[in-house]
C-alpha cells in the first residue's frame, strides 16, 4: 500500500545505517575515550551505586543473621 511504502521511505531517510552506525560508533568511542571525566560528572549515577552497594551489604547482612538465628533456635530446641 501507499503508507507502507511511504513509512518504508521515512525509515530509510531518516535512520540510514551507514550514517546512524557512524553516529553510535563515534559516541561510544567517545564515551569510551572520556570514561573517567564522565564518571565525575555523574553524581546521581554514582549515588545509585553507593546505596544499591549499602543495600546489597545489608540485605546480606540481614540474611545471615536470619539464618543463624533460625539455627540457634533449632539447636535449642533439639538440646531441650
Amino acid at each position: 500500500s501507499a503508507s507502507h511504502q511511504t513509512t518504508k521511505l521515512l525509515l530509510e531517510k531518516l535512520f540510514d545505517e551507514d550514517t546512524n552506525l557512524s553516529r553510535i560508533s563515534h559516541a561510544i568511542e567517545d564515551a569510551l575515550m572520556n570514561l573517567n571525566a564522565r564518571r565525575q560528572v555523574d553524581y546521581s549515577g554514582s549515588m545509585l551505586w553507593y546505596h544499591f552497594a549499602r543495600s546489597t551489604e545489608y540485605f546480606s547482612r540481614w540474611i545471615e543473621l536470619k539464618e543463624t538465628s533460625c539455627t540457634s533456635r533449632i539447636d535449642e530446641t533439639k538440646s531441650h
